[in-house]
């Protein structure tokens, strides 16, 4: 058995003891440093880490992996890019909320959209919500600048934007001088307000404007504010009023004012430049506006009524009272584009629609039928008898349709004491229509009168009815003659009365003045007086120019023999000519008188 062991133990030994070839060395050089190349570091002596010398990684910032092998740095400057951020909930915000220094965390935000809501920041609690800003939540009056919110006036600074509504009444306007007083922003606001602070005007005229133009003026009945109108084309449908006066009672709303920019044209006859144009998208034959009185103080200024050929009327006016009214035009109307009229008996007012003035306003471009301005009602009313008295119009220009016998420019009816100075009548179209048309009240025929026209081209002259029994008629300086307008002579200086271009007086009752028996004034009266030498006991007399009267009707003479105390006979020919009879070659003087 120990043989077996051996035996064995020592078959490995001799199995191993077999013949090799000898081992080649080669020789190995040791880099003292590694090379970077080779993955070191590239220095003998330890500095910063290994990757500071690894090819491509030289450059400073935070290190990140882009992909397999690729590494990128970011700058220290701009630290890690938004994109490389881990994503947070929605509407979180990272940030430090413990009131000490600490690491930030993701912080979840407030709900917080309403109108009178804002985000606040608390120490140690983060970001909440002030549902509700005021000025005790807004910090109340440790604003160093501008001033305490709610204060009367700012010390220092500007308020950039202002909110003055009924919920505000405590932000206040200062004009600042002697005795000058505190105002909310809303009353000072109101001193002036725009058609466009009001909702539905639209200057472009495609919307109505209607609703929002009639509630702008009421807005400034209440006030007496200044309602100003923005360039533009406003569309109506219905007629705008103002005033709420009547027959009953005055108007409780005065003073309010109309403002446009430059409208209307002169009796220099330019176009008109309507920058504020309102125009009728109306019933036809409607009113555009209308002033409903007895009111006081209305002003209207630089405004361009377009009818639009429909409408009749552009401005009704009733017993308006010291109103102003200028740069005012009214075209394509196809009724009467003014109207001015009153109340003969209205309670509580003792004027009628007196001391207006009228100043640049025009009707110009009728429509067919379309006549420039009625002055007063058709009759006198009851008493007290009011009437649109002592009215000035001022280089005004009244245009109507000359196409129509029954057009006409500027008519007056229960009227009286109203000057119109530059102011021109003239048809459109053709020559047709009157310049002045008389139409006697009823109850008063005596109504219109004591009317004049200064300087003021009447083209188409006037009429006469026989039915006006005015005894101070409607006064001319001059008459126009000069326009081709001849004066009339049928019933002409009856109710007329003035000097014609030429330098003719016409009318009137003169310095004598002259009665029929009945006590009634002769309009125009003139005397021609003269000697004649008789031919056979015969002579005629033909008179000429001034001298002229109307007719063999309108006059009378006298005569008498200078040479001895025969009779003389004279004969009304006619209104230029007269024949004398006596005795053989007398010299009779003679003396006529007469219209």
């Amino acid at each position: 058995m120990k043989k077996i062991l051996l035996a064995a133990l020592l078959w490995p030994l001799l199995a191993l003891a077999q013949t090799y070839p000898s081992p080649t060395y080669h020789s190995v050089t040791l880099q003292s440093p590694l090379a970077v190349s080779s993955g070191g570091i590239g220095t003998a002596t330890a500095s910063g880490t290994a990757l500071d010398n690894i090819t491509g990684f030289s450059g400073t910032g935070f290190l990140t992996r882009t992909g397999a092998g690729t590494y990128a740095f970011q700058s220290l400057t701009n630290g890690i890019t938004l994109g490389n951020l881990a994503q947070q909930a929605a509407n979180t915000v990272l940030a430090n909320a413990t009131g000490a220094t600490a690491n930030v965390t993701a912080f979840a935000m407030p709900s917080c959209s309403t109108s009178s809501s804002a985000l606040t920041w608390t120490t140690s609690t983060g970001f909440t919500c002030n549902s509700a800003i005021n000025a005790a939540t807004l910090g109340g009056s440790t604003f160093a600048a501008p001033g305490p919110i709610g204060s009367t006036t700012a010390s220092t600074g500007a308020f950039t934007t202002l909110l003055a509504t009924t919920a505000n009444p405590t932000l206040y306007y200062n004009k600042g001088g002697a005795n000058s007083v505190n105002r909310t922003y809303q009353n000072k606001f109101q001193d002036s307000i725009s058609i466009l602070d009001f909702s539905g005007c639209d200057p472009l005229g495609t919307s109505d404007s209607t609703i929002c133009i009639q509630n702008a003026i009421n807005a400034s009945s209440l006030t007496g504010s200044v309602v100003n109108f923005p360039p533009g084309n406003y569309k109506i449908s219905s007629t705008i009023t103002i005033g709420n006066g009547s027959n009953s009672a005055p108007s409780s709303s005065n003073g309010i004012m109309l403002m446009g920019i430059s409208a209307g044209a002169t009796a220099s006859e330019v176009t008109a430049n309507a920058s504020v144009r309102l125009f009728w998208a109306g019933t036809p034959g409607g009113i555009m506006v209308t002033v409903n009185g007895p009111v006081t103080g209305i002003r209207m200024s630089g405004i361009t009524f377009d009818s639009n050929s429909s409408a009749g009327t552009c401005l009704n006016l009733v017993h308006p009272i010291a109103g102003y009214f200028d740069n005012l035009l009214c075209e394509n109307y196809t009724g009467t584009a003014y109207v001015l009229t009153a109340y003969q008996s209205p309670t509580g007012t003792v004027v009628g629609a007196s001391d207006n003035i009228f100043s640049n306003v025009s009707a110009k471009n009728p429509a067919p039928g379309g006549s420039g301005i009625l002055i007063g009602p058709s009759s006198n009313g009851a008493s007290p008898h009011l009437d649109p008295a002592r009215n000035t119009f001022i280089n005004d220009e009244f245009w109507r349709d000359g196409t129509s016998g029954v057009s006409y420019s500027i008519g007056l009816q229960f009227s009286d004491n109203n000057t119109f100075i530059e102011t021109e009548t003239l048809p459109q179209g053709g020559s047709l229509g009157l310049g002045i048309y008389i139409n006697p009240a009823t109850g008063d025929t005596t109504f219109p009168k004591e009317t004049t026209f200064i300087n003021s081209p009447i083209i188409g002259g006037v009429n006469s009815p026989s039915s006006w029994t005015t005894a101070q008629g409607i006064g001319f300086f001059p008459y126009p003659v000069g326009d081709g307008q001849a004066v009339p002579p049928t019933n002409f200086a009856n109710h007329y009365y003035g000097v014609t271009s030429a330098g003719n007086y016409f009318g009137g009752t003169g310095t004598i003045p002259l009665y029929a028996p009945s006590g009634a004034s002769t309009w125009s009266p003139h005397a021609v007086s003269g000697t004649v030498q008789l031919s056979s006991g015969a002579a005629t007399v033909t008179f000429s120019g001034a001298s002229v009267f109307t007719s063999n009707a309108t006059y009378s003479c006298t005569a008498t023999d200078e040479s001895a105390a025969n009779a003389v006979k004279v004969l009304m020919s006619s209104g230029s000519q007269i024949s004398i009879s006596g005795t053989s070659t007398d010299f009779v003087n003679y003396y006529c008188i007469g219209n």
